[in-house]
């Protein structure tokens, strides 16, 4: 598991993007839950 992945995030890979360094969080949902899961990858 990634680093987000442990957090309950599923990110898609950077290189997707061209930015191997990278990741991409997507995500159509409540801005509560994006303030959810903003606050479990800073923990």
């Amino acid at each position: 598991l990634t680093w987000a992945e442990q957090k309950g995030v599923g990110p898609s890979p950077g290189a997707d993007f061209h930015q191997a360094d990278h990741f991409r969080i997507n995500y159509g949902c409540s801005k509560q839950m994006l303030e959810d899961i903003l606050a479990r990858l800073c923990q």
